[in-house]
């Protein structure tokens, strides 16, 4: 059995024991010193025997460790053998906050939900190598705390179930599954918006490297289950710069409500993989609405503002409250920029009034 215990001239390191006195002793010491950080470990349970969850039977475990003074967050593996606890990858170096940590093993790796410090809490994968571990989707790209990832302990029907939130409703959760076998493409999405445009939605969104790929399927939803392909749009095909993509549903559909959007991307080897989904209210609203596109944010702040015929005041606010940015924009600005080279990486809260009324959004300052 390994497991993490804590002695005074150690600190909290990794131990081991075969149920004998003599055989509990330290396993491996990651960091010199009392304050060595924290190894939090992602024990291997199985639920096929009842005799007990076995954490290691000849296979590869994994556990997070968080370097002491707010150092980081890396990702360890072990074989059980003393060489072959090695790390993996550092996932973040401003904090050792792991987040809403959750996961699952599967014959295609480690998948796990962790804070890196950009996204939130959003899926990861790992196949035990610094390369094949990166962030797999980011199921909720305009909130700081991420997508909240909880995944169920056991497989229902080989497939690997987990709840999240995709940013659509502050009050719900979203069921989602994986089924062992995902790829990751070479492609990286970045922001995905769908915005109303007279009668028709207008989606837009952008890649930030592509390789082998080969086009985006639009996939509309009237009950965000079955989904239909109604377009396609050609990819690159390679790049290592941003693109940016634009697809206009002219037949919205009679259904009068929550429409569904998302997008299935492929490479020329036939692989796919499904963006998040976005919603479109299709009934006519009054007031007005405020999103940020692209989050987290960079050098500028771009922002899209819908039914806004008056005059706006922006502020922008630290996570302590100060106002860093402040500025007017005038009216019907459909998407005004707000310059943030001279402010930190950080949380930051948006601020826009119209009239009497105060809307808010969270963004992340890289």
């Amino acid at each position: 059995l390994y497991f993490t215990a804590y002695q005074q001239d150690l600190g909290s390191e990794l131990w081991e024991t075969d149920g004998t006195v003599g055989g509990t002793k330290l396993f491996k010491e990651i960091l010199n010193g009392m304050d060595g950080g924290i190894p939090f470990l992602l024990p291997n349970l199985k639920f096929n025997t009842a005799q007990g969850w076995p954490i290691h039977q000849g296979a590869v475990f994994y556990f997070m460790f968080g370097l002491p003074a707010n150092g980081g967050v890396e990702l360890w593996k072990s074989d059980g053998t003393v060489a072959g606890t090695v790390k993996v990858k550092v996932i973040k170096t401003i904090d050792n906050d792991f987040g809403n940590l959750s996961y699952v093993y599967t014959s295609a790796g480690l998948y796990f939900s962790v804070d890196d410090g950009v996204h939130g809490d959003e899926l990861w994968k790992s196949d035990g190598t610094a390369a094949g571990t990166s962030l797999l989707i980011n199921l909720n790209p305009n909130a700081a705390e991420g997508s909240e990832i909880s995944f169920f302990p056991f497989p229902v029907n080989n497939k690997y179930v987990f709840t999240a939130t995709n940013g659509d409703n502050e009050f719900k959760w979203d069921l989602y599954h994986l089924d062992g076998n995902l790829v990751t493409l070479p492609m990286k999405l970045g922001e995905f918006t769908v915005r109303k445009q007279g009668a028709d939605a207008q989606l837009s969104w952008a890649t930030i490297q592509e390789e082998n790929s080969k086009d985006f399927l639009v996939q509309r939803s009237t009950n965000g289950i079955d989904f239909t392909t109604i377009g396609s749009v050609l990819a690159a095909g390679n790049s290592s710069v941003k693109r940016m993509y634009s697809f206009t549903d002219k037949q919205l559909p009679s259904h009068t409500g929550i429409i569904y959007y998302r997008l299935l991307l492929q490479d020329k080897d036939g692989k796919k993989v499904a963006s998040p989904v976005r919603t479109l209210n299709s009934k006519e609203e009054k007031g007005w609405a405020v999103q940020i596109n692209g989050n987290p944010v960079r050098d500028q702040l771009n922002l899209v503002l819908t039914g806004v015929e008056k005059e706006a005041r922006l502020n922008v606010h630290d996570a302590s409250g100060k106002v860093v940015k402040a500025m007017v924009v005038a009216p019907n600005t459909a998407q005004p920029k707000v310059d943030l080279n001279d402010a930190k990486a950080g949380v930051y809260l948006l601020t826009v009034t119209v009239g009497e009324e105060t809307k808010t959004v969270r963004f992340v300052k890289q």
